[in-house]
Parts: C-alpha cells; sequence; structure tokens
C-alpha cells in the first residue's frame, strides 16, 4: 500500500553553487545592461530622426526665403 500521497509535500529548496548564483547575478545584470542599451539606442535614433527632420525644415525655408535650387 502507497502511503506517500498522505505524506505532507516538503518544499522544494533550490540550492545554488556559489558559481552558479554567480553566474545568475550576472545573467541578471547583464539581461538589465542589454535593456538599457536598448533604450539608449532607441533614443539615439529618435533624436536622429528628429534633427534630420529639423534639418530638412531648415534646409527648405533657406531654399524657399533665398530662391536657391539645391545647396
Amino acid at each position: 500500500m502507497d502511503t506517500t500521497a498522505d505524506e505532507p509535500l516538503s518544499p522544494v529548496s533550490i540550492a545554488y553553487t556559489e558559481e552558479e548564483y554567480e553566474m545568475t547575478y550576472q545573467q541578471y545584470f547583464l539581461h538589465i545592461a542589454e535593456k538599457k542599451i536598448q533604450a539608449m539606442e532607441s533614443y539615439v535614433e529618435n533624436r536622429i530622426r528628429e534633427y534630420q527632420s529639423e534639418a530638412d525644415k531648415v534646409r527648405q525655408d533657406f531654399k524657399e526665403r533665398f530662391c536657391v535650387e539645391e545647396l
């Protein structure tokens, strides 16, 4: 007769070796660093588009004011 079903379940502990813990810790911070880099890249790309748009407006304004075809 199997009595294991009547026994309370013991909590499962996750034991890491020091090396595994350091690896997990490093992976966590690597993940955060990658997210920050992606956010910064996105910010820079958006700023470049904004500057290009502004430059296009200034260029167009200059052409209209001074009747210039191309710079």
